[in-house]
């Protein structure tokens, strides 16, 4: 399940999950790419906690090439968690891997993202056990990572 982001000279990023690559079981990993396609840097591990599946990438990037990448996760303690990782437009991590929910009980997933133009992103998902059955869950940051 690949997701893409563009930037507005036209650099890009692809993200997806692979089997078996991260010493875990599936696990998320990117490659950079600048406007004529040619790859920028090497291929990336996304999460860094490594047990159990990481899946279901979405990558979201500013014009000035930042980006954000989100996931699902089975260690926020329950089940399935949202988790998320910032990075600069070199390649390198901003910040730590995240969690993005902060109800842990029963199965977060399916974490999505947007960014606009200044790199304030939004993050969704789908949460059970938050009421009566699956909800949809989402947070706001600034360009920071802060939550708003």
């Amino acid at each position: 399940s690949p997701a893409v982001a563009i930037d507005s000279d036209g650099d890009f990023v692809i993200t997806w999950h692979a089997n078996n690559q991260d010493g875990g079981s599936y696990g998320s990993f990117g490659q950079r790419f600048n406007s004529s396609g040619a790859p920028q840097g090497s291929e990336f591990q996304i999460n860094t906690f490594t047990t159990g599946n990481q899946v279901g990438t979405s990558v979201a990037m500013s014009s000035s090439g930042n980006f954000i990448v989100t996931w699902e996760s089975f260690q926020d303690g329950s089940n399935n968690g949202a988790y998320g990782q910032r990075y600069n437009s070199d390649g390198t991590t901003n910040g730590s891997e995240f969690r993005i929910n902060t109800y842990t009980t029963n199965a977060q997933r399916l974490p999505k993202v947007v960014m606009d133009s200044s790199g304030n992103f939004v993050t969704s998902w789908q949460g059970a056990g938050n009421g009566d059955s699956y909800g949809v869950f989402l947070k706001k940051y600034n360009s920071s990572g802060i939550e708003q």
